[in-house]
């Protein structure tokens, strides 16, 4: 399952690209019942913490993070070998792919708070310019439940960031870009299993 031209061409234009037809109905709700399973055994096992800010205390509002993904779950750890998504992805950079890192965050609908402007190589420190980032949607994302934005081009540069605390309680950090030109910024609405392809 490659990427079409189209596709690809778009990418390296924009920064970004939406992938269709990754997973199918059952495939999907066998990934979304795992993942619900490994965060609920995370929680019993008192590993999971929140990641976002906000407060600590209200269970409502935990963004929760699964780190080491492939290491928690057998289906995570199938996902990133699955011959359609690696197809994908060296359409893109090529057949030497390695994984820097694999997450899994569980944010429902309005609650966490705002997710600044960042890069993610400014995390990875990746020198080579092969770097990029998948995620995919358990649910269907719109604006209206707080979907991604991508402004279109940042991509050619890496940003300078600034390091600002997740919580009060400054458990842990995260980067963002103090200013940037959002005016062209364009929301990546789509349905549940769609992959978005992102230079980092």
């Amino acid at each position: 399952m490659r990427l079409e031209q189209e596709q690809i061409d778009a990418f390296f234009e924009n920064g970004f690209v939406l992938a269709d037809g990754f997973l199918d109905l059952d495939e999907l709700d066998h990934l979304r019942a795992c993942y619900m399973e490994t965060i609920d055994r995370l929680k019993r096992e008192q590993v999971l913490e929140n990641v976002q800010s906000g407060s600590d205390r209200d269970e409502d509002f935990q963004v929760y993070q699964i780190r080491t993904a492939h290491l928690r779950h057998p289906v995570f750890r199938m996902l990133i070998n699955d011959s359609r998504l690696l197809d994908m992805v060296e359409s893109l950079i090529g057949p030497d792919i390695r994984l820097i890192h694999y997450q899994g965050i569980y944010k429902p609908a309005y609650t966490g708070g705002e997710v600044r402007w960042h890069q993610d190589n400014d995390y990875f420190k990746v020198a080579e310019n092969r770097t990029i980032s998948v995620w995919l949607a358990l649910d269907d994302v719109t604006v209206e439940n707080g979907c991604m934005w991508y402004p279109p081009g940042h991509h050619h540069q890496l940003l300078e960031h600034e390091q600002l605390w997740s919580t009060s309680e400054k458990k842990g950090f995260y980067l963002a870009i103090p200013e940037i030109d959002d005016t062209r910024a364009l929301p990546a609405e789509s349905r549940a299993a769609v992959l978005p392809f992102i230079i980092v």
